[in-house]
Order: structure tokens, then sequence, then C-alpha cells
């Protein structure tokens, strides 16, 4: 049986589905796939699960707040009218009183509790529970109207569904279970009129379970676009620190070199220095160029890497021979600070990708090796095959690397450090080199030495050819 009275709740429910779902970006509503669009009314992944209980939290707390606030007023408004018409008054005392208190409870509980998402789902689903108990006992001991009982269980629907901040999932469970135990109460109490209101009620379950599933998809969905801000803003912020960092860079490592070899032959020209005198300052000169030249290679292709429809130029790649190349480029280092160079490789070690973004890698990794090594040290470099992938390992020893800079070596937030003899750097080379890296399907990745904190091995794992 339909009541009139009933119209305006289906209507106003019926409205509030419409915005909640309209008024989504369309292109969230249109580009999600089978599996995505039941994720985004059920349950996400868990990770991200996670992240959207936390984006929920204050929401679903103010929720158990208004929640808490209605249980209390209506609890104490029927309190009165109960005392002035023909119930059994114990009962009302017992079972509103108690809602009086349980919603107090959770008010507090709402506002001075560290609540995690999880708990405030327990105290959501707790609350549906404990009203619907306490209906159930109202309408079978209290002796309230006949319509009292079957007109609670569709308001504890629209609650569970609609206006409390529970996940949907929870309230299918609720709803079936309050579905099952309303046709249980009724036929095992033999009410004809229990009984006859049945078909309503379920029409009614039918309503909040579908409307349920657009007001959480709305939720999730806005979610879902909030994190893709986030996400872009973050990235706005990375190519920001980009930017300054590489025109820091600009100014001052690429610069340096060039003004000085400027005023070094403006000197020689004006006849300031003899040419013997300048053949001193000469090598100095071509390891700072050489240096400039090398950082304006590792920004070039990184230019370039970022250039809309860049595709990497793959083939498979002898690392033994880039290996050996790059040791020949760093010689001249590793011999003015006295670094002894231990190569251990498997023979013919290929991979698959890009030669030129490879080569830059491995080049950063020894240049950085060689950088923060102690004099006098040793530099072992191993090269293996891995199941299906083949890693490359350059271990030194030098400074300990500290924790707080450890979580921002492939990042751009790093600060340019100084070597063991007060070799500059950038703090873009890593960075650089990880971006290199996932470009060819590959990571970079630092392991630290617990017995011995100045060993320093970086690894670069890249794929099979």
């Amino acid at each position: 049986m339909f009541y009139p009275a009933q119209a305006g709740t289906y209507l106003g429910f019926t409205a509030s589905l419409f915005v909640s779902s309209n008024a989504l970006p369309k292109t969230l509503r249109i580009n999600v796939t089978k599996k995505d669009f039941v994720s985004t009314f059920w349950k996400f992944a868990d990770a991200d699960e996670d992240a959207f209980g936390l984006y929920m939290l204050e929401k679903d707390k103010a929720s158990l707040r208004l929640t808490s606030i209605c249980v209390f007023l209506t609890a104490g408004i029927f309190l009165v009218i109960d005392y002035h018409r023909d119930t059994n008054y114990q009962y009302v005392l017992i079972f509103r009183g108690g809602l009086l208190l349980v919603s107090v409870l959770f008010y507090w509980a709402s506002l001075r509790l560290m609540l995690s998402p999880d708990r405030i789902q327990s105290l959501i689903v707790a609350t549906l529970f404990i009203n619907f108990f306490a209906y159930t006992a109202l309408g079978i001991f209290g002796s309230m109207p006949t319509f009292y009982y079957p007109n609670t269980v569709p308001l504890l629907l629209y609650m569970g569904m609609s206006i409390i901040g529970i996940r949907y999932r929870y309230a299918v469970v609720f709803n079936s279970v309050l579905l099952l135990l309303f046709i249980g109460v009724s036929h095992g109490f033999s009410n004809a009129y229990y009984i006859s209101q049945i078909p309503n009620i379920t029409i009614n379950f039918i309503l909040c379970t579908i409307g349920g599933a657009f007001i959480e998809r709305g939720k999730r969905e806005n979610f879902l676009q909030y994190t893709s801000l986030l996400h872009q803003k973050l990235q706005l912020d990375e190519l920001n620190q980009q930017k300054n960092k590489i025109i820091s860079i600009l100014s001052h490592d690429i610069s340096s070199p060039l003004i000085s070899l400027s005023s070094l032959f403006a000197m020689y020209k004006s006849k300031h220095i003899t040419p013997q005198e300048l053949e001193v300052f000469l090598p100095e000169v071509e390891s700072r160029l050489n240096k400039a030249n090398f950082l304006v290679h590792n920004l070039v292709r990184w230019s370039k890497s970022q250039m809309d429809g860049f595709i990497p130029e793959q083939k498979i790649i002898n690392l033994n021979v880039l290996i050996h190349e790059n040791l020949q480029l760093a010689e001249v280092q590793t011999k003015d600070k006295g670094i002894q160079v231990n190569v251990s490789t498997q023979p013919m070690l290929e991979v698959f990708g890009d030669y030129e973004m490879i080569n830059l890698i491995v080049r950063n990794l020894l240049s950085n090796a060689v950088k923060f090594s102690y004099p006098n040290g040793v530099i072992k470099i191993q090269a293996f095959c891995n199941e299906k992938k083949v890693l490359i390992c350059i271990s030194n020893k030098g400074v300990p690397i500290e924790d707080s800079v450890v979580k921002k070596l492939f990042s751009y937030q790093i600060k340019p450090q100084f070597g063991t003899s007060r070799e500059r750097g950038t703090g873009l080379g890593l960075a650089i080199a990880q971006y290199f890296a996932h470009i060819n399907q590959g990571r970079i990745f630092y392991k630290g030495d617990p017995s011995d904190p100045e060993m320093t091995t970086f690894c670069l794992e890249l794929r099979k050819s």
C-alpha cells in the first residue's frame, strides 16, 4: 500500500539522485570501463579505498554528528509525545532513553576521539542497528499505533542509503538484513498489517538500493576528480621545481666554465700570462668544460624526452662495451683521485632500450661514484643477469648518505651536493637518470649497507634483450 504522505519523500529522494549524478563532469561518467563503473559505487582497490576513506573522513564525521542530532531530537520529542498518548511508557522510556544516551555518546566520540575511517563506518552501522532494534522493540512491546513500526522501516532504509555517510556496500548489507528481519518479525507475530506492508517496504528497499548506488558513485567520482586535480598540481609543482633548478644550473654550472675560459684567453691575449702559465690552467678548464658539456647533453636529451610524440630509439645494447666506453671517459677523474675501478661482468650482457639514454644513466652513476668516493678508494662495477632482468650495480665508499637525502635521491628536490674533493654536483643527475630508466622500462634503486654506512651502491635494472 502506498500512502500519499510518502509521495514527498519519494520525489525529494529522486530529485537528490538526479542532482548528485548529473552534477559530475561528463568525462568521468563517460570514460569509465565496466570494471571501473563497478568500483565507482562498490569498492576501489585496497590502497585507493584507504585514500577514499581519508578523503571522506571529515564528511563522514559530519554525517555521524548530524545523524546523532536527529536521533537525539526525535527520541526526545517522542518521549514527550508518547507520554500523552496510550503507550506502554516504561518501554518507551527504556528504548527512547537508550537512543538519547547512544546519540550523545556517538556525538561526543565524533568530536573528542581520533576516529579512523573504519571506526567511523562501524559507529554509523551501529547507529542504524541500534535504531532498528529500538524501533522494533517499541513496535512489539511499547503498545505503539499499528502503523508505527512499518513506517519506521522505510525511514531507516533511506537513512542507510542517502543521509548517513555509510559506504554503499555496508548499506546494502544493512538494508537486506533490515528487510529480512522485518519479514521475519511480521510472520513471526502473524501480524496481518505488518505482512500487508512487506510489498511497500520491498519497493522502498529496491529504490534505495538503486538510488544509493548513484549517490555513492557521485562521492567516488568526486574523489577521482579531486585526486586527478591533485596529481596535476603535484606535476605542475615538480615541473616548476625542475625549471627553477635548470635555470640555476644554467646560470652557474654552465656559464661559469665559459666565463673562466673567456677570462683566461683574454688574459693571454693581453699578455698578462705566458703560454707556459696558460698550459697550467688548461687541464682544469678542460675538466670543467667536459662536465658542462655532459650536463648540457643530459639536459638536451631530457628536453627531447619531454616533447609530445617522443619515441625512444629502442635497440639491442651490449652492456660490456657500454661500460668499457664510460670507464675510458672517466679515466682522467679516477686517476686524479687515485681511485681503482674493479669490474665484474658476465659475458655478452645485452639489454633492449634507447642507447643514448642508457649510456647517460651509466655515465651519471659512474660519475657520482667517482665524485663521492674517498680519494685512493675502490669503485666496484658488477653487471649480471637476474631472471628476466639485467642489473648493473656501482659501489663506492664515501661520506654516508643521510636518511633525509635518501628519500629525495631520485627527485628534483635534492640540493646540489659536494664530492669528497669538493667537486660540485647539480642535484639533477639521479632524477634525470631515473626518468630515463622508466622510459626504458627499468629503474634505479639505492642499496645501503647496514654494516658499513660509508658503502654506497646504486643499481640499474633493465629488461633483457
